[in-house]
Parts: C-alpha cells; sequence; structure tokens
C-alpha cells in the first residue's frame, strides 16, 4: 500500500486557496476459500487505486470568483475557511473461479469491478 499528497499552497492564479492532489495503491489477496464463497461479498485478489482533490477557500479567498468565503456566515459565525474534499477509488477484483463450494450452484467464474466516489 502507499499514497502520496501533492499541495499547492499560494496558487498565482487562485489566491489565498490551497489545492492538494492525492493518489494511492493497495493490493489485497482473497481471504474466502472456495468451499465457503459467497458471491453477495466479492472475495478475490484485488488491487484498488485511488485519487482525489482537495480545495480550501481561506476567508480572502472568492468562492467562483463572486463572494469571499469569510462572508459566507451570518455575525460571529463567519468562517475562517471553506473546504471540499472529492475522491474516487476503483476496485479492480481478478477474476475468480469457484469449484467444490457447498452450495454447487455457486460454483462458477465471477467478475467484479467496483467504482466508490465521495465528496
Amino acid at each position: 500500500m502507499f499514497g502520496t499528497e501533492y499541495k499547492w499552497l499560494a496558487l498565482e492564479s487562485l489566491p489565498n486557496w490551497e489545492v492538494a492532489l492525492r493518489s494511492g495503491y493497495t493490493n489485497q489477496q482473497g481471504q474466502m476459500p472456495d468451499m465457503t464463497f459467497d458471491p453477495g461479498i466479492p472475495s478475490s485478489d484485488l488491487n484498488i487505486v485511488g485519487g482525489g482533490l482537495g480545495l480550501l477557500c481561506k476567508e480572502q479567498g472568492l468562492l467562483l470568483g463572486l463572494m469571499r468565503c469569510g462572508d459566507l456566515g451570518v455575525g460571529s459565525l463567519k468562517p475562517k475557511a471553506i473546504g471540499v474534499d472529492l475522491s474516487f477509488q476503483a476496485a479492480l477484483y481478478e477474476d475468480r473461479t469457484v469449484s467444490g463450494n457447498r452450495n454447487p450452484t455457486v460454483d462458477g467464474t465471477y467478475r467484479t469491478t467496483l467504482y466508490l466516489g465521495s465528496g
């Protein structure tokens, strides 16, 4: 497993903003033996790759070029910064062939790919 982040603290094109790019990778070995394999729970060797973007608008930064980020609150509840983080992962499972399961209808080849995102 490894991951990295690159952060820009002072961009000329976005004053008073911080921008971070993130990426990562991990490899995981399947844990479920063929005899007890359950098709409802993906289980095979897999590779997971992911990436993300972090945006932090400081008090004097302009949100969408229209409004200062520090002006978005009310009274004493005005924020010093507003941030958003977006991420995406792809879980790329290797094909899995199951034989000898206690339920013979489960025997066969399984292909699984999962895509996950958050913001």
